[in-house]
């Protein structure tokens, strides 16, 4: 899949979705390292008591010293350094949990540890108030397993089953799909995903990679809808297969044009 990339006035034609994601994660380091470049010299200017009009300060990449884009560099490949470090330690962590449960739980499963880990997530985000919350007479306080299913179009009864750690083992795509509808940021949301197989790689694939690369783009959390539609814009692909919908909707658009 061809992807175009933007940076300082060059377009990049990227087949490597690695790649393509990396250099969206530096093009966002690179702009927040030049905001942070630009406080640092104007307060610099002002401690040494210059009121009079700023100096002209970097915008681009082009614009900063030798030194300054050498620490640059430096400092992304550290980020991404410890973003893969990161991941092994969750997959780790998982393991050893995954062996002390067992451990003291001789009569359980692998998959009873699964289960029962991906349901203490769950349950405490369920027992987490909302953040929206009014206040309202009327308004339900409290978080629900309807309401967590309603925003990715499950059966009710599939979240409520799961949060008791019960009912089928869950697939891939619908762990990430309640992921990303409880906002969880990347080490709640790698470490929720794994918990089925810690030795499944995530993301994996084209569709997980451009997931991730989506929430990547925002500085705060999207919805699930959010994600789900630009996904579909750029894949054709939905996080989970659901009646409805994203689907029904470019089924309708094709019916429409065949007319």
């Amino acid at each position: 899949m061809g992807l175009d990339f933007y940076i300082t006035g060059i377009t990049l034609a990227i087949n490597d979705r690695t790649l393509y994601d990396k250099l969206r994660r530096f093009e966002k380091f690179r702009q927040e390292f030049i905001l942070t470049r630009q406080w640092e010299l104007e307060s610099v200017r002002l401690f040494d008591g210059d009121t009079g009009p700023g100096f002209y300060y970097p915008l681009r990449s082009s614009d900063l010293s030798e030194i300054d884009r050498s620490r640059m560099y430096r400092e992304f490949e550290r980020s991404e350094q410890e973003r893969e470090q990161s991941y092994f330690r969750i997959c780790q962590e998982i393991k050893d949990q995954r062996i002390k449960y067992l451990r003291q739980n001789p009569q359980k499963t692998d998959k009873d540890f699964s289960m029962q880990m991906i349901s203490d997530v769950i349950i405490d985000w369920l027992n987490t108030p909302k953040e929206d919350y009014s206040g309202d007479h009327y308004e339900r306080k409290d978080r629900s397993a309807s309401e967590l299913a309603e925003m990715i179009c499950a059966v009710p009864s599939t979240v409520t089953t799961l949060s008791m750690g019960k009912g089928k083992f869950p697939s891939r795509d619908l762990l990430i799909a309640l992921a990303i509808a409880m906002k969880l940021n990347r080490e709640e949301r790698v470490r929720f995903i794994l918990y089925r197989n810690e030795d499944e790689r995530y993301p994996h694939g084209t569709k997980e990679e451009v997931i991730e690369g989506i929430l990547n783009d925002y500085n705060d959390f999207p919805d699930y809808d959010t994600v789900n539609q630009k996904l579909y814009e750029m894949t054709g692909m939905t996080i989970r297969k659901q009646p409805g919908g994203i689907t029904k909707q470019k089924d309708k658009e094709k019916e429409i044009e065949h007319l």
